[in-house]
């Protein structure tokens, strides 16, 4: 029971950067281009399609990835999510969550980096709430 109240808490913090910090570094980051706002609108989208295509690879293909067993799939979404939080570490200033910037990250700020690391959000995270799910009896 106690790790799965870890769990919990590392899925509503993973949710709340996923839908509130990370959509604000997106548009408080202009080295992004113009137009940050139609960005995340295709960030949004790309994190849909994470979502799906993980659904999609673990759930409808279930039959062939069930062999591979819950710890495995739990370990891809961690391994996933940790590529993930060290692309959006390089790809975005510190002062983006803050506010609007002018300043780059450890490498120039990167629209498809972005997109990428939206996708993977959304691809994820799909790992750990069918995963808790199972443990929980109804």
């Amino acid at each position: 029971m106690i790790l799965l109240s870890v769990a919990s808490a590392y899925t509503g913090v993973e949710l709340s950067f996923w839908s509130g910090i990370y959509p604000t570094c997106i548009m408080s980051t202009s080295r992004l281009g113009s137009n940050t706002a139609s960005l995340l609108a295709l960030n949004a989208i790309t994190q849909g399609v994470g979502q799906a295509s993980s659904g999609f690879l673990f759930g409808i293909l279930s039959s062939r990835t069930k062999r591979l067993g819950r710890p495995a799939v739990i370990l891809l979404g961690a391994l996933v999510h940790l590529l993930t939080f060290g692309l959006i570490f390089i790809n975005f200033p510190t002062e983006a969550p803050l506010g609007p910037t002018e300043v780059s990250g450890i490498i120039e700020p990167n629209v498809v980096l972005a997109l990428l690391a939206g996708f993977l959000l959304g691809f994820g995270k799909q790992k750990y709430p069918f995963s808790q799910r199972a443990f929980v009896p109804f």
